[in-house]
């Protein structure tokens, strides 16, 4: 089990981020800094938590891309009668969506 070192640093610019040593976040501790918060996680459990953001972050897009092509489709749709069919069309994609989940 990999271990990674992760630390919350403060500089006279403001706080930083490291990870193993390396700058991830924040401006760089110029004339040094203090340490505010130093973490241990499994590289495991890192990795972990990235892939399920770039797959929220995937699902996201992917949601968006539905709402713009139903709302090109309802532009030609007369007024009141497309916002109704547009909330109860979109809660059925959302719920598709995240039955395929």
């Amino acid at each position: 089990m990999d271990i990674v070192n992760i630390v919350v640093s403060a500089g006279v610019e403001g706080p930083s981020v490291y990870i193993n040593n390396y700058r991830v976040a924040g401006n760089k501790p110029w004339g040094g800094g203090r340490t505010l918060h130093s973490f241990k996680a499994k590289k495991s459990d890192i990795f972990d938590a990235l892939k399920i953001a770039q797959i929220l972050k995937e699902k996201d897009a992917e949601i968006e891309r539905l709402r713009e092509a139903l709302e090109e489709v309802g532009s030609h749709v007369a007024g009141a009668d497309w916002h109704y069919m547009s909330d109860k069309t979109l809660a059925v994609v959302d719920r598709t969506l995240e039955e395929k989940e």
